[in-house]
This record gives structure tokens, C-alpha cells and sequence, in this order.
């Protein structure tokens, strides 16, 4: 037989229900109304929707408020640099082929005319 001939019958074979084992009975729990409000607040897509929402609106509070802070930068590099001098020169004057540098600073913004605190506030009243 072909190929596909072959790949008919195997998924034709794979579609016929097998024997069926005697299923168990069917047992149902009885929950109260209080229940049954704590399982429709878990699974509803409009309390997840808004339980997102009001995180959401909690980090761009504080991402608002961080801005009134410094930042600090810090920086680092190292170089390898080999120079064609003459072998003519002396060699007191040669320095190493490698360098190393390191470097913080801090910044501030000492005046934004206010735009710092009413980004804090929004953000505060929109949580």
C-alpha cells in the first residue's frame, strides 16, 4: 500500500474508541454561597483583569515617586593597546600596553518645576 494509504488507516485505528472501563459514579460537592463567590472571583477574567490593573497602577505610583531620587552610574572599562614605537627609543618612557578605569557618578534633578511631585500625585490617585 502507499504511504498515505497507511497513515489513513492509522488514524482512522486512533479514532475508534477503545473498550470503555466502568466509569466511577458521579459525586458532587456542595458548596455554600460564600464558596461559590470565592470560586467565581477566582476564575473570573474580569476580577483577574482588575486585580492586574490595580498592580499595574501600584508600580507606576512608585516608578512616579522614583524619580524624585538620585541615580547613580557606575562605569568600568579596560583597554589593551600596543603601540609601534621605535626600538630607537628609550624605554623609559614606554608604558604598559593595558589600562584600567573606573568611574561613579550621581545625578540629581534639582528643579523640574514641579513635574516630579504632580507625576507622584496622578500616579497616587489613579491607584
Amino acid at each position: 500500500m502507499k504511504p498515505v494509504n497507511w497513515v489513513l488507516l492509522i488514524l482512522i485505528l486512533l479514532a475508534i474508541p477503545g473498550p470503555r472501563s466502568e466509569a466511577a459514579p458521579e459525586t458532587r460537592e456542595t458548596i455554600n454561597f460564600q464558596q461559590s463567590l470565592e470560586r467565581a472571583e477566582q476564575k473570573s477574567p474580569a476580577m483577574q483583569s482588575l486585580k492586574l490593573r490595580a498592580q499595574n497602577a501600584e508600580l507606576a505610583s512608585k516608578t512616579a515617586w522614583a524619580t524624585l531620587f538620585p541615580t547613580i552610574d557606575l562605569q568600568a572599562a579596560h583597554t589593551y593597546s600596543q603601540q609601534n614605537t621605535s626600538p630607537y627609543f628609550s624605554t623609559a618612557y614606554r608604558h604598559a600596553p593595558w589600562s584600567n578605569q573606573a568611574g561613579v557618578s550621581i545625578n540629581e534633578n534639582l528643579y523640574d518645576n514641579g513635574v516630579s511631585w504632580r507625576q507622584g500625585r496622578i500616579a497616587d490617585l489613579e491607584e
